[in-house]
């Protein structure tokens, strides 16, 4: 069990802690109020995404691509 408080986590991830505070703390409670209302949706851009591993976790952006070439030499 990590010791550390979410605030304090891993540098870099600071404004994603707070987007995701937000949503559960105050969009879900909106979308209880309408239930047509979808909950949460996530978009993600690959480039954008790679590009933010780039440069805040380079170790995964290296992994992704071994895997990814991996994955086009197997098929």
């Amino acid at each position: 069990m990590r010791s550390k408080s979410r605030a304090s986590g891993t540098p870099g991830y600071e404004r994603l802690h707070e987007l995701i505070d937000h949503a559960t703390n105050r969009l879900a409670l909106e979308s209880l109020e309408d239930p047509t209302f979808p909950t949460f949706e996530c978009t993600v851009n690959g480039p954008e995404a790679m590009a933010w591993l780039d440069e805040n976790r380079p170790d995964v952006a290296t992994e992704i691509r071994s895997r990814q070439g991996n994955a086009a030499h197997s098929g």
